[in-house]
C-alpha cells in the first residue's frame, strides 16, 4: 500500500492478521496460531513470528489477498519476536536465544549464513532495530533489556551488553528516529 499509513489489527488473538489503512481493511495472513510480533522492510515486505506454528513468515509487499505466507527459515521452536534492519538482514528471538538471517546485496535472506547471535535467555524475548542496525532485546525472564551491537561499529564483533536493568518484566521495545529506547 504505496504512501498510505498502515497499522496491523489485532493483538496475537485468532488466526488472522490484518491491514488497516484510514479508510479499509484488509486480511494479509491466515492460518496463524500464535501471531506475536510484526516487522517490516525497507521493500515493504512484512514478517511475522508465529510462536504456534515455530515460523517466521514473509508476506511480500503489496499483496492484496490474504495468505499463509513462506517461512523463511526453518528450525524454530517457538519464535516470540522479529524485526529487519536497514540493510535487510532479518532477527528472530526464539527460545531463548536471537538468530540473524543475512541479506544479500540482492535482497536475498540467507539462510546458510544464519547465526546465534546470543543463547541462554529467557522466553518470550521482542526486538527493535535502531538506525545503526544495533538489536535491542527485551528479556522479561531476567528483567532486563540488552543491546546486541552491529559489528561495523563495535571493535570485537557483536558486543552484547544489558542497558536497562530492574524491569519487572519488560515485554516490548521501540527506537525511534533520535535512538530513544522505549520500553514496556
Amino acid at each position: 500500500i504505496a504512501n498510505s499509513t498502515t497499522y496491523v489489527y489485532g493483538v496475537g488473538q485468532g488466526p488472522e492478521v490484518s491491514l488497516m489503512v484510514p479508510t479499509s481493511q484488509a486480511a494479509v495472513a491466515t492460518g496463524l496460531n500464535t501471531p506475536q510480533e510484526v516487522a517490516t522492510d525497507s521493500l515493504g515486505n512484512a514478517y511475522l513470528a508465529d510462536s504456534g506454528q515455530g515460523k517466521v513468515l514473509k508476506f511480500a509487499a503489496g499483496a492484496s489477498a490474504a495468505s499463509a505466507g513462506t517461512s523463511i527459515v526453518t528450525g524454530l521452536t517457538a519464535p516470540t519476536g522479529v524485526a529487519v534492519d536497514g540493510t535487510g538482514d532479518v532477527y528472530i528471538a526464539d527460545s531463548g536465544k536471537v538468530i540473524e538471517i543475512p541479506a544479500n546485496l540482492n535482497g536475498t535472506l540467507n539462510t546458510a549464513g544464519q547465526k546465534v547471535l546470543d543463547s541462554g535467555l529467557g522466553t518470550n524475548l521482542k526486538l527493535a532495530v535502531d538506525g545503526y542496525d544495533n538489536v535491542y532485546v527485551t528479556d522479561p525472564d531476567n528483567a532486563r533489556v540488552l543491546k546486541i551491537a552491529n559489528p561495523a561499529f563495535a571493535s570485537t564483533g557483536y558486543g552484547i551488553k544489558t542497558v536497562g536493568s530492574g524491569f519487572k518484566k519488560p515485554s516490548a521495545i521501540a527506537v525511534d528516529n533520535a535512538g530513544d529506547k522505549h520500553i514496556a
